[in-house]
């Protein structure tokens, strides 16, 4: 749906924005062993390499501001933080403050719906969290369809449309 809005916008000259490459690492064979089957693979000469997963699945540019984002999806009406990397949450929320569009695509299979995050109310949810182990608050460890609904923005998508058209939402956002 996004790689389909991307070329409808590179083609009306809105927007480049492209999904960035994945890259294969050699790694040992003790990685090989511990990381998860579909982030590992074994080269015909036996050698082991493993998926680096990098911190935003799209970047570019539109009407000149940079943007970057990574997409994710859950069929339930909650996301878990925990599908946040940290990493990938503090590298986006460095480029936010760059003054970027920097955040996460979300999009909720089940109830059809689409919103924008920005990096930064995904680092202070994830923080809550955080304090919430040492016992001084009760944040809930996912974002629902009615947090999404009051901090985020909604991107209008029409079921079965293989379209989502995120820039012009975005595009409002200073």
């Amino acid at each position: 749906m996004l790689e389909r809005a991307h070329a409808q916008y590179e083609t009306l000259g809105q927007a480049r924005i492209v999904k960035n490459p994945e890259e294969w690492k050699f790694c040992g064979e003790s990685d090989y062993q511990t990381l998860s089957p579909n982030l590992v693979a074994r080269c015909k000469d036996g050698r082991t390499i493993k998926r680096v997963v990098s911190d935003a699945d799209f970047s570019g540019g539109a009407l000149g501001r940079h943007v970057e984002f990574d997409a994710k999806q859950t069929q339930s009406p909650s996301i878990k933080l925990d599908n946040f990397r940290r990493g990938q949450v503090e590298s986006l929320c460095s480029s936010e403050r760059c003054r970027n569009l920097a955040g996460f695509m979300v999009y909720f299979t089940g109830h059809e719906k689409v919103f924008w995050v920005k990096a930064s109310l995904v680092r202070d949810a994830q923080d809550k969290v955080m304090f919430q182990r040492k016992g001084k608050g009760k944040f809930p460890r996912s974002l629902n369809l009615s947090w999404m609904a009051a901090h985020a923005l909604e991107i209008p998508y029409r079921a079965g449309s293989m379209l989502v058209d995120w820039l012009p939402v975005l595009m409002k956002e200073k």
